[in-house]
């Protein structure tokens, strides 16, 4: 008897967000609820990376779903690991602490469907929010580019892509996420494989009407800087930009 493969795959990445985790769990069954009223089936998967204790403690308690834990992987492992453990015909990431507009993974489903375009689907725009309602200096607002509106070559400056979006299980097959490299200080992995999708001529596009928010914190440390390894983009035209 084969296993049964949903329509769309939701995995969620948890390592340090305590019980924050219970607002993208929220969000994430707001979507399994509009997927189902589509017609659609789903699964969900947490991912569980370098939790703390309170991270950990909190999925025991609270969390429903399937849990797969990934050790001390890297963010790029941990991808990849659910990439090979998610059943699915399309999959969908969203990290801890994001939240997704219910209707972004039904959304995206519906556009691959009808379109069929070898694409990553990604929310139309991006806000952030602080934790206070009042901290208005922290509220902000980006679209997210089409591919009629972003130069592939700028993505060697910088990623203007949230970690969240939707995409059929064979591109993620044929597109693996790169592993960091700490030595080389390539550690920017989402903005690196979004490098390697333009360099293969994969296009984002944004889903119309979807949103992603991310939580904003006054005096929160910056993470720090990471940069990207060579890609087939940086190798067409900056050969040396990424020196060994």
């Amino acid at each position: 008897m084969s296993a049964f493969v949903p329509d769309i795959g939701i995995v969620i990445f948890a390592a340090d967000q305590g019980h924050f985790l219970s607002r993208t769990i929220l969000a994430v069954n707001r979507s399994v609820t509009m997927l189902t009223e589509n017609g659609m089936t789903s699964s969900v998967t947490v991912v569980v990376r370098g939790s703390d204790e309170a991270t950990a403690t909190w999925l025991n308690e609270k969390c429903e779903h399937r849990i797969v834990h990934a050790g001390e992987a890297s963010l790029g492992e941990a991808r990849n690991l659910a990439v090979a453990n998610v059943h699915g015909r399309h999959l969908a990431f969203i990290d801890g602490c994001d939240l997704w507009s219910a209707n972004f993974p039904s959304a995206a489903l519906l556009l691959a469907k009808k379109h069929r375009l070898r694409v990553v689907w990604r929310p139309a725009v991006s806000i952030g929010f602080p934790d206070n309602y009042f901290d208005g200096g922290l509220y902000s607002r980006r679209h997210i580019p089409g591919p009629d509106l972003l130069q592939p070559s700028s993505l060697l400056l910088a990623n203007p892509y949230p970690s969240i979006f939707v995409a059929e299980r064979q591109l993620l097959d044929s597109m693996p996420f790169p592993v960091e490299d700490v030595k080389r200080g390539w550690t920017a992995v989402d903005w690196w494989w979004c490098a390697n999708l333009a360099g293969a001529g994969i296009h984002q596009i944004p889903v119309p009407d979807t949103i992603h928010y991310f939580r904003r914190q006054r005096n929160k440390q910056a993470p720090a800087e990471g940069r990207i390894g060579p890609t087939s983009l940086e190798k067409r035209r900056h050969s040396r930009t990424f020196p060994a």
